[in-house]
């Protein structure tokens, strides 16, 4: 599939999937907009969602917001974080939107990056959203999406924004901005990503190579308390046992679409030893004896070497006894 394909697909899917555009941020103007833009930085929607009303209750406009103190304002912002600088920020903008612009919201994107606190991103979100402007704002989802789908490097926000611009249509900036945001909070988040649900990135992702160092600790292992068998007991149950694990995982996945034919190819390597921990003293489970410091699974002082191939190897290998 060419890279003019894969942008048609994906365009086509998201239409498919979002028709209708719903705004993540609750607003009734660009100055609200304005706001709850600013206030959304390291942050979430819904946490500034349930923010803004009781702000916009007080001051919904530039002339009410400069009558309150950033005191004021930093108390009721506090909850969605950063309150210090955003309620510098929200009072010095209000301001200068008095003294500049006559309380109004300048539509040129450079006038709003003039703005305190206001930075590209921001900005680019306002003139897309409170006046139809064509932009194409970049969060962490896009971000993110461009380079699984292959679209860019994933260098910084700032290459991924000139890709997102040069490879979709300017007419669809706006939308598709938007609907990127929600198929990666819905179907491709960083976390819990399952890519079976995935539909974009599994038709059209890139050849991805997911490395994988791991070093685990197994804590409070239910084993058995090895007592003497003349007390006439079953050895109890105790939540003793350690593990430790190091190993590696390599994974190889490669994606693509030829006409309606979807593929997917994957390998996967991986290697690890576990090695047991304090176990409360010596336990022996069927034919195997554990105690600290052995490899799991070791059979009385004999590593296994993994799988036998041939009959030599079988012929070779360590026996408990000549029986």
């Amino acid at each position: 599939m060419t890279k003019a394909e894969k942008v048609t697909f994906t365009i086509e899917t998201l239409q498919k999937l979002y028709p209708t555009i719903p705004v993540p941020l609750d607003h009734k103007d660009p100055y609200t907009l304005l706001i709850a833009v600013l206030l959304s930085a390291q942050s979430t929607d819904v946490r500034v969602n349930k923010i803004t009303p009781l702000l916009f209750a007080k001051a919904d406009n530039p002339y009410d917001m400069v009558k309150m103190t950033q005191e004021e304002i930093r108390e009721i912002i506090k909850p969605v974080g950063l309150s210090p600088m955003k309620s510098k920020g929200i009072f010095g903008l209000s301001k200068i939107l008095i003294e500049k612009y006559d309380g109004q919201v300048p539509q040129e994107l450079e006038l709003l990056e003039q703005l305190p606190a206001v930075g590209h991103k921001t900005a680019s979100v306002v003139v897309s959203q409170a006046f139809g402007i064509p932009a194409f704002p970049v969060d962490t989802h896009i971000h993110r999406l461009m380079y699984r789908w292959g679209f860019s490097n994933g260098k910084n926000v700032v290459q991924t924004e000139k890709d997102a611009k040069r490879l979709f249509p300017k007419e669809l900036w706006n939308d598709l901005h938007l609907q990127i945001i929600w198929y990666g909070r819905e179907y491709s988040p960083a976390r819990g990503w399952d890519l079976e649900k995935d539909i974009i990135t599994k038709t059209i992702g890139r050849k991805s190579v997911i490395n994988d160092y791991y070093k685990k600790k197994t804590k409070d292992m239910l084993l058995e308390l090895e007592i003497p068998d003349y007390i006439g007991f079953d050895n109890p149950d105790q939540n003793t046992g350690m593990m430790d694990t190091k190993g590696w995982e390599l994974e190889l996945v490669w994606n693509d679409r030829v006409g309606d034919f979807t593929y997917s190819v994957s390998a996967n390597v991986s290697d690890f030893k576990s090695e047991m921990g304090d176990l409360g003293g010596i336990q022996f489970l069927g034919d195997q004896v554990k105690f600290e410091g052995s490899e799991f699974n070791e059979w009385y002082g004999y590593v296994s070497e993994g799988i036998f191939q041939t009959q030599e190897e079988v012929d070779n290998s360590a026996v408990l006894n000549s029986n």
